[in-house]
């Protein structure tokens, strides 16, 4: 099962979508609800969905925080790919203007396996954010960038924990691929274990 923490996201229930057409279960909890986690060992994977809170404004990344103990692969999109930066010791910046549009997103690392079966080092991606990690915990490595922000992607370097400032559940088939990348990770990781 996939745990979806909603982050007042209104793209979120594309991931649902998604996850149903892949026949993948999945439990989807808001942000500020209360989790036991001892009930949560058959978690395979957790996704921090994007949302319209300021991170510096507001206690939402409390759940995840709990979560670090899973040792499963987590992604983060948008506001939760700055929780993950936030968690690890990265820094957010605000930008000085909303970015909301298709953004043209270079890989740096193709071969890693969240970017498998993509065959354009450019993706096409939508963005909605204010703000953009600006310096990535050293935990991790930055895997894509763009224009308006140096740190699109990052990755964990030594699990499996990524990050996105894009919306691949808004960004058609190249934003599918990536998800379906990450239930094949949470799939490969809950084989391993």
């Amino acid at each position: 099962m996939i745990l979806i923490i909603n982050n007042q996201s209104r793209l979120v229930r594309n991931i649902g979508k998604q996850l149903r057409t892949e026949r993948i279960p999945y439990q989807m909890v808001r942000y500020n609800e209360r989790l036991d986690i001892p009930k949560l060992n058959r978690i395979k994977g957790l996704i921090l969905s994007g949302g319209d809170a300021a991170i510096y404004k507001h206690c939402i990344s409390n759940n995840f925080i709990a979560l670090m103990v899973l040792q499963v692969p987590v992604l983060g999109i948008c506001l939760g790919h700055e929780i993950l930066s936030l968690a690890y010791g990265g820094s957010v910046q605000k930008l000085e203007k909303r970015v909301k549009r298709t953004e043209r997103v270079t890989m740096l690392k193709p071969r890693d396996p969240i970017f498998h079966g993509l065959v354009h080092q450019e993706l096409q991606l939508y963005e909605n954010h204010s703000e953009c990690v600006d310096r990535i915990p050293e935990s991790f490595i930055r895997i894509a960038t763009s224009d308006s922000c140096a740190v699109e992607a990052m990755r964990h370097r030594a699990k499996p924990i990524y990050g996105f400032q894009f919306h691949p559940e808004a960004s058609g088939a190249n934003g599918s691929r990536l998800i379906r990348n990450f239930l094949s990770i949470c799939e490969k990781k809950a084989d391993a274990s």
